[in-house]
């Protein structure tokens, strides 16, 4: 929700049923979450090329990565709302798992509860690879039908295909975060001031350079000839 018409009609739906409110959010270093929507974008029909965006030119994604801005925007809307600012991040997580902390932070008791599977598994890059060109051939299916069969095929990608996607290089990837480190500060001064920084960072995992990934007809019927048992079934 990035819409002042939009918050205002939630708080107006909340405050219906609720007298107080507690408002859980979750952060994470700006270039992974990049990364994650780049792979989550792919499964509902994008066509994305570049990961990691040039924000001078993608405002909308520039908005969502200030997360001082976006948590600024809504405690305008919840003045009274206690606000819950957590760390996306196996070490930071409870039990290293979401639903866990989410748990834990509301006070929701989970025992005799059963967990969700994990779902929006990452594909590797010859499956995302895979998924562009899929895309790119959908567009003359009933846009219904399209979003039945695509979520038949990335169910099936990510049971036979999940693992390391595409990787952004290294120097783009550190000066993308660096470009919301302003934000980041201002955003730790004011939840998490016994921490040093907000984030610790390592950028080693990024290909010092841009990799070049080609998908070959090799590897396109390789992974149809995979995928097809789980589609027919």
């Amino acid at each position: 929700m990035t819409d002042d018409s939009e918050l205002t009609a939630l708080k107006t739906f909340l405050y219906e049923f609720c007298r107080e409110l507690d408002i859980v959010a979750y952060v994470r270093p700006q270039h992974e979450f990049a990364i994650s929507m780049f792979s989550t974008n792919l499964k509902n029909g994008s066509r994305q090329k570049v990961i990691l965006q040039d924000l001078t030119q993608n405002k909308g994604m520039a908005r969502k990565c200030d997360y001082a801005g976006v948590l600024n925007f809504w405690e305008d809307h919840f003045p009274a709302a206690k606000f819950k600012v957590r760390k996306f991040g196996r070490s930071e997580l409870v039990n290293g798992d979401s639903v866990s902390d989410f748990s834990h932070v509301t006070g929701i008791r989970d025992q005799g509860l059963i967990k969700p599977e994990r779902r929006n598994e990452s594909l590797s890059w010859k499956a995302q690879l895979f998924t562009m060109k899929l895309n790119g051939q959908m567009d003359h299916i009933p846009k219904k039908m399209r979003s039945k069969n695509r979520a038949h095929i990335f169910r099936a990608l990510e049971k036979h295909f999940s693992g390391t996607g595409i990787m952004p290089g290294r120097t783009e990837t550190r000066a993308f975060f660096e470009h919301f480190s302003e934000s980041n500060e201002r955003l730790r001064k004011r939840y998490f001031s016994d921490s040093k920084t907000l984030f610790d960072v390592s950028f080693d995992k990024y290909p010092e350079e841009n990799k070049k990934y080609k998908l070959t007809i090799n590897d396109a019927f390789e992974i149809f000839a995979k995928i097809l048992p789980d589609l027919k079934s």
